[in-house]
């Protein structure tokens, strides 16, 4: 006789291999395609102006609108909210480890980087958080100034995930999605 297995909550599976996952349509890599360098898409650059290629580029809201490859688009929040919530969820401390749902979307292979980001300022950008914060942008409109973002952020050790909205000005890491 054969027994079957358990089924695991999806926090503790692990994702199949031989059937699409939910990320199939997702880039897994941050984007890297400049547009409007400098004026609309920055590598994350240190205080000796030394640029961090390794994250891909920062982009600003309105020039990642643009930044996804034909095919491609910027996901809405609730592309991305369907995703957060089929390998954990995030912000419900009876239901969603921040960390393992990082760590499962990991493991599915999306990449997520701490790349930074930046705010403009009168001299140009302001750089803050590499290897601390990483902001991906969604396509979707909180209000005229603001869009929502997930922020994937390390603290005390820990990795922590929530959903905001920031200003269109910042700059912020993209993953595209296939339409």
């Amino acid at each position: 006789l054969l027994k079957s297995k358990p089924e695991l909550p999806p926090s503790q599976s692990k994702p199949s291999t031989t059937s699409p996952s939910p990320i199939d349509p997702w880039q897994r890599k941050n984007l890297s395609k400049p547009v409007n360098l400098q004026k609309g898409s920055w590598y994350y650059t240190d205080a000796d102006g030394h640029e961090n290629k390794k994250f891909g580029l920062l982009y600003d809201w309105p020039t990642a609108q643009k930044a996804c490859p034909s095919g491609t688009h910027l996901p809405s929040i609730k592309e991305w909210d369907t995703l957060i919530d089929k390998y954990g969820g995030i912000n419900n401390p009876q239901e969603a480890d921040d960390l393992l749902t990082f760590q499962n979307l990991k493991k599915a292979g999306f990449q997520i980087e701490f790349g930074g980001t930046s705010v403009p300022v009168s001299s140009g950008r302001n750089f803050y958080g590499l290897n601390r914060v990483g902001y991906y942008w969604s396509n979707t409109l909180a209000n005229p100034e603001t869009a929502f973002v997930y922020h994937f952020y390390k603290e005390n050790g820990e990795i922590k995930i929530i959903k905001i909205s920031i200003n269109k000005s910042f700059s912020c890491s993209c993953l595209c999605v296939q339409n």
